[in-house]
């Protein structure tokens, strides 16, 4: 078939990173090895066991090589994850056994083992289960291919402006990766939370991922087109439709540059009254996309990344590295917000003992998981204080759902903050002290709690969640998960109220804060700051340095008065289209 005669192929994935680029594909070959299994004779089972051996040590030189390299924080902590997986002695022990007792060949063994390790994750959620099954799969194929003498195919010195297209990519191929030559990927496996997705979008490398097949249907040297926006990849696109796409890309690195002028301007109303700006991010390393558009406030740092990176408990001192990195970053002008963990749900450890939960949503989660095991949380709390000076400390708890679980958690910080002036270390007397509002329980006595923290934080993800009785990842109920239900916008109404009423800041760090469709309304709604990814703050400021706080309380006001969801929408389409007509022309409505 000549070039002329190719046809377009529209592949639907998922987004790991956003972006739109066009580009050349280069074809890596990630997929798995196959494996059989063979008998081996007695005489012969330690030279099995001798080449176990072996390939550990060469997989942990590849592994080192790589932690050598100038590396982000996630790369080295999900690369340190699989070196402790190869010093595991349970795992190095079971594949020895496996090919004593079965006298089987190494390879089969370590397929074996691993294998085994993923049917225990069968009652664990779908995230968990993609999460720690692709951690599972890198480590086995890394020692498999080293076992076979399969020679990984080099990400160095790939030509510039490359796709890469790959069944996979690893940590470990991550960190071969030159930003300065590879502007996209495209995989078959993987999904948002997967550690291709994390890294790639510190590293701000459009992605997209879960595509299932596309590496059947492409070859390097072959045209792309990687929409990280709304997940697609073409190949072989026509000239029409990359001329159509380089338009597309044209107008968004205009409008950016455009943007990028505001990034040093206060983010205030048109009549002067001011709207905080936060940024939501996993890693220290993020702060950069934050700085970039002049953004120095974190509204939420989730500290479970760092828990699942390493594939267990983190220890104190290291957390206290992270977030003492963290807390120099951001500057004692500005404030890092850091969430304690919360695990449980779609973020399950095995080697937390978490239990297996036919409802995990409704279970021991967040503060409920801290709770009841004080040893994991009290190490937080301890490297979060001795972190305190080196910068401007929040803490924030999550879930809360009573006075008394807070009291318990402020319980064990006086006591963390006790045990820490008898051991003679450092940290901050000016630390303050939030919680999350995400469940109805909360909102209803946000009067009491408020009495008791410094600040309150809405997490609309959990909050319309548990509000509308629904699972949020469940598709069959996905059409009642509205963040304009007026259930939900009273809900902020009377958080906002209660946080007036005890005069401490009300901030929201769910998706809704980062909507565009939704900033008028919120902060009508008097929503103090909005937190969210780093890319879309610039828009958020723009639309908020045009609104006249008059007609934001206006709009709420009338939004309020409504009845129905479709009533919402209508007025709050008409609104943003008259208000904002360039931003919304065009505009893909999703509420």
């Amino acid at each position: 078939m000549s070039d002329s005669e190719l046809v377009c192929r529209k592949f639907k994935g998922n987004v790991g990173a956003p972006g739109v680029i066009v580009g050349l594909a280069y074809c890596i070959d990630r997929a798995k090895l196959r494996v059989t299994m063979r008998l081996v004779l007695p005489e012969l089972v330690l030279l099995e066991k001798s080449r176990v051996h072996d390939a550990i040590e060469k997989s942990r030189a590849q592994l080192e090589a790589a932690l050598g390299r100038d590396l982000q924080e996630d790369h080295r902590l999900i690369l340190e994850a699989h070196l402790a997986w190869l010093a595991d002695e349970y795992m190095i022990q079971e594949v020895l056994r496996h090919i004593e007792t079965d006298r089987i060949n190494a390879e089969w063994a370590v397929k074996k083992l691993f294998d085994g390790l993923k049917a225990t994750l069968a009652g664990e959620s779908e995230r968990t289960r993609i999460e720690r099954t692709q951690l599972f799969d890198e480590v086995a194929q890394r020692l498999i291919r080293n076992l076979m003498g399969v020679q990984d195919e080099s990400l160095d010195g790939v030509p510039p402006g490359v796709v890469i297209v790959s069944h996979n990519i690893s940590p470990g191929d991550m960190a071969h990766i030159d930003r300065e030559r590879v502007v996209g990927l495209a995989t078959d496996l993987g999904g948002p939370t997967s550690h291709s997705s994390i890294l790639a979008r510190g590293m701000e490398l459009p992605t997209v991922v879960g595509l299932e097949h596309i590496t059947s249907h492409v070859k390097t040297g072959d045209v792309l087109i990687l929409d990280a926006q709304d997940g697609l990849v073409f190949v072989h696109p026509s000239l029409e439709l990359i001329d159509e796409y380089q338009e597309k890309i044209r107008k968004r690195a205009a409008r950016t540059a455009e943007l990028l002028e505001m990034k040093d301007l206060p983010c205030v109303t048109a009549d002067g009254v001011a709207v905080g700006l936060q940024v939501n991010i996993d890693l220290p390393e993020e702060m950069r996309l934050a700085t970039n558009v002049g953004i120095r406030d974190i509204g939420l740092f989730r500290t479970e990344f760092i828990f699942l990176a390493k594939g267990g408990p983190a220890s104190e001192d290291e957390q206290y590295e992270i977030y003492s990195r963290l807390l120099r970053e951001v500057g004692r002008d500005h404030y890092a917000t850091i969430r304690t963990l919360d695990m449980g749900y779609d973020k399950v450890l095995p080697e937390l003992n978490q239990p297996g939960e036919s409802n995990p949503a409704m279970g021991l989660r967040a503060i409920r998981f801290c709770l009841q095991r004080e040893d994991i949380f009290k190490d937080q709390l301890r490297a979060m204080l001795r972190a305190s000076v080196h910068g401007n400390l929040r803490i924030m708890v999550p879930m809360i759902s009573c006075l008394s679980e807070l009291r318990r958690a402020k319980g064990i910080l006086e006591e963390v903050r006790q045990e820490l002036e008898l051991e003679g270390r450092e940290f901050s007397d000016d630390v303050r002290l939030g919680i999350m509002i995400e469940v109805p329980s909360a909102v209803i006595i946000a009067d009491i709690l408020a009495a008791e923290v410094d600040f309150f934080s809405i997490g609309t993800n959990d909050l319309i969640q548990y509000t509308m009785a629904i699972d949020r990842e469940n598709e069959n109920v996905a059409y009642l998960y509205s963040p304009i239900h007026q259930a939900i916008l009273r809900m902020i109404k009377q958080t906002v109220d209660a946080a007036r009423e005890a005069r401490i800041e009300v901030s929201m760090c769910g998706e809704m804060a980062g909507d565009l469709q939704l900033t008028m309304l919120l902060i009508g709604l008097g929503v103090d700051n909005l937190s969210m990814s780093p890319a879309a703050t610039l828009k958020v400021k723009d639309l908020v340095r045009r609104i006249d706080m008059g007609e934001a309380r206006a709009l709420a006001g009338r939004v309020l008065g409504m009845k129905t969801r479709r009533e919402i929408i209508a007025l709050v389409k008409d609104t943003m289209h008259t208000r904002f007509p360039v931003e919304f022309r065009d505009h893909s409505w999703t509420i």
